[in-house]
């Protein structure tokens, strides 16, 4: 029996988003490090984003629900006020572009913008799937 096997996909994007947050932070951290100190990087951390969107999972998984829970239209507009810039969206792109595939085959890449688009917050995120390509959100 797998470690994932038997548990939801709500719980599937919990246990990425502690994988996440490890990597991620690595990742930032690096690249802050990297930063002048003159142009200081400041992009959303990926673990912040999936605590955003954790309650969207029976939304935009495969058959999910019809519309997104009012936690999920709260984690999406909060994410709204993270995306300030181009490279906002673009870590938030990259994020959710590198976890969701880990959860296999569960979720919708087409639900992904539906969900600015059913809580009415006035964000774009594009269908998340291999072929997205973040530079260009």
């Amino acid at each position: 029996m797998s470690f994932l096997q038997g548990r939801s996909f709500a719980s599937h994007l919990i246990i990425l988003l502690a994988v996440a947050v490890l990597s991620k932070q690595h990742h930032l951290a690096s690249a802050a490090a990297a930063a002048t100190t003159d142009q200081r990087i400041s992009v959303p951390v990926c673990s912040k984003i999936l605590e955003e969107l954790t309650p969207c999972a029976a939304f935009v998984k495969k058959g999910g629900t019809s519309a997104p829970s009012t936690a999920c239209c709260s984690g999406v507009n909060d994410l709204k006020n993270i995306a300030k810039t181009n490279s906002d969206r673009q870590a938030i792109c990259r994020c959710l572009k590198q976890v969701l595939p880990e959860v296999g085959n569960s979720y919708d890449p087409s639900r992904i913008p539906l969900l600015p688009k059913k809580c009415g917050v006035p964000l774009n995120l594009p269908p998340l799937d291999s072929k997205t390509d973040c530079a260009k959100v």
